[in-house]
């Protein structure tokens, strides 16, 4: 069986780059559609769309009973998405912001 590929990897590249804010949306729908998909009856499933993209607290809230390995963990995880350069820095900034964020909303439990 043979694949033709629809787009190429500098194709995309090209259109994030070219169109930043609308990428940062398809990304969050995508990376949502992909989970849905892989986890379709979670405890809890959120990850904003559209405008709600930009607010404080992670890109996405997953509880689910059961993982599909090695994309989605078992249990409650927080997801942060990205779609533009210095993939390294922003993770880093994600990551210290998520849990500035999660010990305010979880310091009082």
């Amino acid at each position: 069986m043979t694949h033709s590929r629809i787009l190429t990897e500098n194709q995309l590249d090209e259109w994030v780059r070219g169109n930043a804010l609308k990428a940062q949306g398809v990304t969050v729908e995508l990376v949502w559609r992909l989970v849905a998909a892989s986890s379709p009856k979670p405890r809890e499933r959120r990850f904003p769309l559209g405008d709600s993209i930009g607010q404080p607290g992670p890109d996405g809230v997953l509880f689910t009973d059961f993982g599909f390995d090695p994309f989605v963990p078992e249990g409650r995880s927080f997801w942060e998405i990205g779609a533009g350069t210095g993939a390294g820095a922003k993770a880093t900034s994600d990551y210290t912001e998520l849990t500035k964020f999660l010990f305010r909303t979880f310091e009082g439990e």
